[in-house]
């Protein structure tokens, strides 16, 4: 498990440093999510780069006047950027860092806090290997161990599994998808969890239908 390692040779394009170079003149910038991932199973990867900030949703705005709010509730901007620089639009997702509790739909938090810890933001995340995050240095920040399962071949869960799938139950179904199309092994609690929220997943199906 690694808090921040030495840098990697990232395959980060001009644009999107550009992009975290403007974020960084005013605020925190980290690259996160399946693109890191990615990169570091050495494969090309599709998903487009995401980034947190400590900034919030109005502050990137005005570095980036063409972005659009996705949801101000939960920090997520649309990025937009044509200019001298970049010579055609693209686009990035950047969301404030942030730490959420309570679910009471099974799927989304009732409450969200905005706030200013790295650490306490890929907290929320759901798999370890989802809850890494790149630093200006470029070092990878691991908390959980995510590149270590990602060696191993290991879908696992941040945290106590229990308490990560209940908060979304739709995780679950991710969960084993996931694992099918990757061949990752799913862990033991995971597993167990898995089998038990599927089963009440059903029921649940079956109560609706009868209704």
């Amino acid at each position: 498990m690694e808090d921040s390692s030495a840098p990697f040779e990232w395959p980060i394009d001009d644009e999107t440093e550009i992009v975290l170079s403007r974020i960084r003149k005013k605020g925190k910038a980290w690259i996160v999510g399946g693109w890191v991932r990615d990169s570091l199973l050495g494969v090309k990867s599709i998903i487009d780069i995401d980034i947190t900030t400590n900034l919030k949703p109005t502050e990137i705005v005005k570095i980036f006047p063409d972005s659009i709010i996705i949801n101000e509730n939960f920090g997520t901007v649309l990025v937009r950027v044509k200019d001298e620089n970049i010579q055609f639009l693209k686009e990035w997702e950047v969301t404030t860092l942030r730490s959420e509790s309570n679910y009471t739909d099974g799927r989304r938090p009732d409450t969200v806090n905005f706030g200013d810890s790295i650490f306490e933001d890929i907290s929320r995340r759901d798999f370890t290997i989802n809850a890494m995050a790149i630093n200006n240095e470029g070092g990878l920040i691991d908390k959980f161990g995510g590149h270590d399962d990602l060696k191993k071949n290991i879908l696992r869960c941040v945290g106590n599994a229990n308490e990560r799938l209940s908060e979304d139950s739709l995780s679950c179904l991710l969960y084993t998808s996931d694992a099918a199309d990757d061949s990752l092994r799913v862990d033991l609690g995971g597993r167990r969890i898995i089998k038990k929220t599927t089963t009440q997943l059903a029921d649940s199906r079956g109560q609706t239908s009868a209704r």
